[in-house]
């Protein structure tokens, strides 16, 4: 299994930046690569917050569904992209917000 990571520095309060991660159908508002995007199923009544949330996002021709699994708010979430070439065989992405 492959792992890449990658860290950037952004000028932008922790709070700030979850707030964009945390609106987590709305990524294209940010990510220049996505066409759009909408929340297809939010998690249920006794769910972690954001535990189970999904969303489709389109990049051209291409659509994927990204499920949310872990959701550590203020600084932590990490999601399973499906819908990809099968040569990639499974992704996570995975946020880490620090100071």
């Amino acid at each position: 299994m492959r792992t890449e990571s990658r860290t950037r520095l952004v000028r932008a309060t922790p709070e700030e930046s979850w707030a964009l991660l945390a609106d987590f159908g709305d990524i294209a508002r940010w990510a220049p690569v996505v066409d759009h995007s909408s929340i297809q199923r939010s998690p249920g009544d006794g769910e972690d917050a954001g535990v189970g949330l999904t969303r489709r996002v389109q990049m051209g021709r291409r659509t994927v569904l990204e499920r949310v699994e872990r959701w550590e708010e203020p600084t932590s979430l990490a999601y399973v992209i499906e819908g990809l070439p099968k040569a990639l065989r499974s992704v996570r992405n995975e946020w880490t917000i620090a100071p």
